[in-house]
């Protein structure tokens, strides 16, 4: 059964860190937005609620249920990033400014779960072209480890010449 997004548990209240207004639905993990008003937030929730319900039917997971408890944290595999993590550690350094070693990088993180770190979708665009002159638009709302392999096969001599020079210095 579908229930609507009115007969969850809604909270509201203020961030700590940038003191923001958020709205979040208790029985689901993680599933928090924030707005310029709290009223802001609570229509951002409403798109983040379509998408993730989205996303629990088609992965064939149960969509928690109104009043009942918070769902459980569950990882991602990380079986295709792992194969990719010398060339993670070069796209999160020089692209999106932060480490891979200290980032928890699954098969299904998406770029804009680091927008924040560079601006927004448009900057990681733009500096990904920058860096390996690959337009990556088309693929950008797909995992990571998509847009990986896009850049390996739009570049392949920029891949191997980048990475063969990072497996030399050792990331």
């Amino acid at each position: 059964m579908a229930w609507s997004f009115d007969e969850y548990t809604l909270e509201t209240g203020f961030t700590n860190a940038e003191n923001l207004p958020y709205a979040s639905l208790k029985e689901f993990f993680a599933l928090v937005e924030t707005g310029a008003t709290h009223e802001e937030a609570i229509e951002n929730l409403r798109s983040a609620y379509e998408k993730r319900l989205e996303f629990l039917r088609e992965s064939g997971d149960e969509i928690p249920v109104p009043g009942g408890p918070k769902e459980k944290a569950k990882f991602a595999s990380t079986e295709r990033m792992s194969r990719l993590d010398g060339p993670a550690a070069h796209f999160l350094e020089n692209v999106l400014g932060t480490s891979y070693a200290t980032s928890f990088v699954s098969d299904e993180s998406m770029l804009c779960d680091w927008e924040s770190y560079v601006g927004d979708r448009q900057d990681v665009i733009d500096r990904t072209k920058a860096v390996y002159g690959v337009d990556i638009s088309e693929v950008y709302d797909k995992p990571l480890a998509d847009v990986l392999e896009y850049i390996k096969r739009t570049k392949k001599s920029l891949w191997k010449r980048v990475f063969r020079k990072v497996r030399r210095i050792g990331h």
